[in-house]
């Protein structure tokens, strides 16, 4: 397992990681990412394509274009927590739909 701090709205970042892939999982939780979320989803498959992506946040806050595949949603409640989040789990696509970021 290796674990890198990477400014997801940096290009130079997000380079430097994809250099150390491609990955196998990307996991992710409160990414904060309401802002950015279509450079979000055009980053995923440059990092990890074909691999699952496990994604914690406010319930319904996260709804992947239609080449991401959702696997499951689970309700923060199977976790023994009171709150609003979910966890979506979901299958990136092979391909780099998003082209430039």
């Amino acid at each position: 397992v290796a674990v890198a701090r990477m400014d997801w709205a940096s290009d130079t970042d997000v380079e430097r990681v994809a250099g150390c892939g491609p990955f196998e999982v990307v996991l992710g939780a409160a990414l904060q990412f309401e802002g950015w979320m279509d450079r979000f989803w055009k980053i995923l498959p440059k990092l990890a394509p074909g691999a699952v992506a496990a994604f914690a946040h406010t319930v319904g806050a996260l709804q992947p274009p239609s080449e991401f595949v959702v696997l499951q949603r689970m309700p923060g409640s199977l976790f023994g927590e009171l709150g609003d989040f979910e966890v979506v789990v979901a299958r990136i696509p092979s391909n780099s739909h998003g082209g430039e970021l």
